[in-house]
Parts: C-alpha cells; structure tokens; sequence
C-alpha cells in the first residue's frame, strides 16, 4: 500500500522486435535497441500482465528447507507433488482526494505578558496517487494477501497469446466491484493511521484503474516425520511464504481453462510533417514537434494536427501551460453546486499539467473561471511559442472538477460532501487552451491589460 510504484512494464519494439520499458503510468518510451520512438495504444479492456520470476525448482526447494531450517523442523523427507502456478491479483491504482480539517494550539502573550493559549482550525485538501493489490482467488493456504513490497521493484510482462503457453493460471473468483470496494476500505483505513493527529472529513477515490496482475508461485508437496507437509514458494519475493501441515491437492486447484491474454499495439511516435520523433512525456495528450513546430494531439493511432486557444498578447519569452476549458452543462445538479459553493460562471479551468498543491492550483483555477469573460483567446497556427505539453486528458481532468472546486473554498464544514459527490456533473463543451505565466519560482498569471498580475504561489 502506498504511492506510486517504480513498476516497469516491458513492451517489444514494433520495427526491431527490442525492449521498451514503460515505466509506471507512461504510455511513451525509447526502444531500448532501435532508439525509435513509440507510443502504446491505451487499451479500453482490463489489462493483464504477468510478474517476471524465473525461479527454477531446485532454488523453490532450497528456500523451502531454508525455511524450514529457521523453524526448528527437520529435513524434507520424501517430496511429493510439485507445481508451479500463477496466482491472479487485482492491483488498483487511483487518486485519492482528502478534505481535513487539523486543530492547532498556540502560545501568545497578553499587553500585560501572561501567556495564554487559543487554537484555531486549519482546512487541507489533498490529491495523492496511491496503489493497492488484493487476492483475486479464493483461499487463505497460499499465505500471499497482496502483491506488497513486490510493487515497488517488480517488471510486468503483458499477458499477450504468446506468453500464455502451457502455463497454469489459478482462476479469478472475484469481480471488479470486489476490488473497488477493497481498495476504498483500505484507503479509508490508511488515511485514519496515517492522520491520527487529524480529523479527516471526507476521503474519496477519483480515477481508479484496476489491472489483473499473476505472480508465479511454487507448490511444493513434501513429508517430515512421515507426515505430509506442503509449502509454497513465492517465485519473485524468492522465500517460503507458508510451510503448513497437511497436503496441498494441486491436481484439485481450479484454474482458467480459457485464458486470451491482453494484446498491446505500439506505433511510431513521429511528426506526420517532418517525421521527426515527437517528444517523450508520461501520458500523451498533446504534443509539439520539437523540429518544424507542428502541434498535434492523439486520437488513437493516429494525430490530428492542433490549433491552439491562446490568450491575446506577445508571449513569445514566457511558458505556456496548458488547461482544460470546460463549459458546465445548464441542470439542476449544476445549479446545486454552484448555489453550494457560491460559484457564479459557468466555466471551469482544470490545469493539463501536474501540480503537486492541490490547494494553490485550485484557488488558480478558480480564478481562472471567474475572470473567463475577461480573457480574449485567439486560434494560433504559429509554432515560435514555449508551450509546456498537456499530459493529462479531458476525462481525468473532468474527474478533477469537483475536487478543484472543493479545494479551493476556505470553509467547507456546512457542506454535505456525501451529497455532492453524488451529483452527476456533464458539460457541453471542452477546449484545451494555453495560459501565459512567468516562472520565477512561482507562477503568475498575466490578466488583460491594466489589471496587471495576480501572483497565484503555484509550485510544482
């Protein structure tokens, strides 16, 4: 349990057949051989992937008897039935946002210098990416409740049909909603160990994505004293995980009889004007050709050529960071929310870049929505501009709106959050437009003329 993970995940070159590695949430990387660059196809299915773990027989039984040995038990007698498995995981990762609200005590001195105490409140809202895994079988003999540290160093291999072979897959027990669930409680639970100073208010999931995950595991069968003793090997973690009494009846284990595996596509990741290799970024939105300027955004395999939204002015000399614009669809559910949070446009900023406070961009992106009618946004065709990428897409960033708008109030105790969160927000329109800022350690957004700058204390 915890953040993000180092996952990487091994893909193979469409033009040379050599490695790509993605690591964790990318969709873009260099071939490790050809040096060109690709871009995976995101699937629209559950992905699956199986963990790489090689471990030969004869190692599963020195780290059996290695165990047995830390146990005080006397050596393996005869051995039994071997086998080795592959156990299914649900691994979960999202975001998670948390409203919190923290007392805190201070010491101050009167005009006459007796100290006194007095505490005031102080409100937080976070977005943390977290990720979890959780059995997809049933049965407790296998000792294994999660995928755990595992997470941090392992190397996915796709499921494709070709990897499939005479491999042998325990069959999932459990549906999607199973995991959803499990991640959520355990989330909230973490929250509440993690914050036992703090007073959580509110803890929602936005953004989960659930993926099947199979960690090879050896079975092995054995007799101690002329018992029967089974023990089960954990292929990637390299250790015994359970040394029980008993037998183990692999032949008895239920397992997929039809498993099709996940196919990935990979494509050049290359300008349609020049041919020049597009930039590499964590997920593809946006991109500009770093050698003719060409502007395009992904659309499936292939790239539409991009018009950019631009606010009116000579921006040349600073950055250009990316928003989604959208326009709120005219309903009740609307309505509730904007009578609830005070909220008077119709329009919402979302940034298209990661920010690491939530709090502050927020507050930007409120400030944004209110000064809409103000900013005059042009169609740009020219590419002599500094734009920052946009790197993430319209239905994260639409996620994003709710807990944008929550963030950015000072005071949300008189609020039913249950109650928000369970409108149904839509819009009718959506752009991606371009902001000027000039970074001097924070960000400013440049208003129109004669209003000058708002310093909005942005750090990424």
């Amino acid at each position: 349990m915890g953040q993000s993970s180092k996952t990487t995940i091994a893909h193979v070159c469409t033009f040379c057949g050599g490695p790509v590695e993605l690591e964790g949430n990318e969709i873009i990387a260099p071939c490790g051989n050809c040096g060109s660059m690709l871009r995976l196809i995101p699937r629209s299915a559950m992905e699956s992937f199986l963990i790489e773990g090689d471990l030969p027989r004869r190692e599963a039984i020195f780290f059996l008897e290695r165990e047995q040995k830390k146990r005080g038990l006397p050596l393996m007698g005869r051995k039994g039935e071997i086998e080795k498995v592959y156990l299914p995981f649900y691994r979960v990762t999202g975001k998670v946002y948390n409203f919190r609200k923290k007392i805190i005590e201070h010491i101050a001195a009167s005009e006459d210098g007796q100290e006194y105490r007095y505490t005031s409140e102080e409100q937080e809202s976070t977005l943390k990416d977290r990720e979890m895994s959780f059995p997809a079988f049933d049965g407790g003999a296998f000792g294994i409740e999660s995928l755990g540290v595992r997470t941090s160093v392992m190397r996915l291999l796709p499921l494709t049909s070709g990897r499939i072979g005479d491999r042998k897959f325990v069959a999932i027990k459990h549906d999607l909603n199973y995991a959803l669930q499990r991640y959520e409680k355990a989330i909230e639970g973490y929250e509440r160990f993690a914050l036992q100073d703090t007073a959580i208010n509110y803890s929602k999931v936005l953004c989960p994505r659930i993926s099947a995950v199979y960690l090879p595991v050896w079975i092995i069968n054995f007799s101690l004293d002329s018992k029967p003793y089974y023990g089960i090997v954990d292929c990637v973690a390299k250790r015994a995980v359970c040394v029980e009494e008993g037998m183990f009846a692999c032949r008895d284990l239920e397992l997929e009889t039809d498993v099709k595996g996940t196919e990935y596509k990979m494509v050049a990741h290359r300008c349609d004007h020049c041919g020049f290799d597009l930039p590499r970024q964590r997920s593809g939105e946006m991109f500009i050709c770093g050698n003719c300027g060409h502007m395009y955004c992904s659309e499936g395999e292939k790239y539409k050529a991009l018009q950019i939204n631009l606010a009116r002015g000579d921006h040349k000399h600073n950055r250009l960071f990316p928003f989604w614009m959208f326009r709120l669809r005219n309903s009740d559910q609307a309505g509730i929310i904007k009578k609830a949070l005070v909220f008077d446009s119709d329009t919402i900023f979302i940034p298209a870049f990661e920010i690491s406070n939530l709090k502050r961009a927020a507050r930007l992106a409120l400030s944004l929505s209110r000064a809409v009618d103000e900013i005059d946004f042009d169609r740009l065709d020219e590419s002599d501009y500094n734009f920052v990428a946009a790197c993430i897409d319209s239905e994260r960033a639409w996620k994003m709106a709710l807990p944008y708008l929550l963030a950015g109030k000072d005071n949300l105790e008189h609020l039913d959050l249950d109650s928000l969160w369970r409108l149904y927000l839509e819009y009718d329109d959506k752009q991606l437009i371009w902001l000027p800022f000039i970074e001097e350690g924070y960000f400013y957004r440049g208003l129109t003329v004669g209003l000058g700058f708002e310093k909005t204390a942005l750090v990424i």
